[in-house]
């Protein structure tokens, strides 16, 4: 089941999920991973002109992009898809700096967090073995130039955008462009990011099950808040959810929380006309009070 609804909803997913236990302070272990894939995602750049990864794959059979899709990670590890659809996967931010990272291919999970599959993949026969994802890419970045960052050292670039989870073999972009038309997918402030295209983003959140209950993941998993990699490549920690129904913090994605640090709504911010995307994540952002 896909919901897709921009501005105050998410995009709910249904998995499974795998017992396990969260830690309240991520390990050496984990930041030093996670700067090591912010660190690889700027070398991508480095050597292509400066641009970022794409957050999302190619759909190569309509011309337009899989913005609301989870990319498998590695890209060819499901069964149940053709060479074609691994080589759309390839391409997407998770898989494409794989090179970079390659003897360390779970750089992206926490391994203390709880396991989400998705219902119907293939798991149990997998082309290759699969990695685990928790930190997600600023989809607002795809195919973005670094040097077009108003706050490099402020804008996430990779954060803990699915909860207190890993997520079994795929990697997402959350928050996310709306860009189903052909042709290139770029955020643009005062327009769709695409010709076309939406007046808006979209935001992203997974819906699972522990031996059969439904689960949805806390958004607040490490001191109150999340952790965050920079575009500059510095490694933060942000707190959130000030206010449970309308918390005002400069760094806070979301606008109203659950009792229990759900997230309901992501905050949007209004450029010229009506084009909103999500505040935190917009690279213009200057993150003034």
């Amino acid at each position: 089941m896909l919901l897709v609804c921009a501005l105050v909803f998410g995009l709910a997913f249904f998995f499974t999920v795998s017992q396990g236990t969260a830690t309240p302070a991520e390990p050496t272990l984990n930041k030093n991973r996670w700067k090591k894939m912010a660190m690889a995602m700027l070398a991508y750049s480095d050597l292509n002109n400066g641009t970022l990864p794409l957050a999302f794959a190619p759909n190569t059979t309509t011309g337009g992009w899989r913005w609301n899709a989870y990319t498998p990670i590695p890209a060819n590890w499901r069964s149940d898809q053709d060479a074609v659809r691994h080589s759309e996967n390839a391409v997407a931010w998770a898989n494409s700096i794989r090179p970079q990272v390659i003897g360390n291919p779970n750089a992206l999970e926490v391994a203390t967090y709880r396991t989400l599959e998705f219902v119907g993949a293939p798991y149990s026969s997998p082309n290759v073995p699969y990695d685990k994802s928790n930190m997600v890419m600023n989809g607002m970045l795809h195919q973005y130039s670094v040097a077009a960052v108003a706050k490099p050292e402020r804008l996430p670039l990779l954060w803990q955008g699915s909860g207190d989870v890993n997520l079994a073999g795929f990697a997402m972009a959350n928050p996310t462009l709306q860009c189903p038309n052909p042709g290139p997918c770029v955020f643009n402030p005062n327009g769709p990011s695409q010709p076309g295209g939406s007046n808006t983003g979209a935001w992203l959140w997974p819906t699972g099950r522990v031996n059969g209950t439904t689960y949805t993941p806390t958004a607040i998993v490490t001191h109150h808040g999340i952790t965050t990699m920079t575009v500059d490549g510095s490694l933060v920690h942000r707190l959130i959810g000030g206010d449970e129904n309308d918390t005002q913090s400069i760094y806070d994605p979301f606008a109203e929380y659950t009792s229990t640090w759900r997230p309901n709504t992501m905050r949007f911010c209004i450029g010229q006309g009506s084009f909103s995307y999500p505040c935190v994540f917009r690279p213009d952002n200057l993150f003034a009070q």
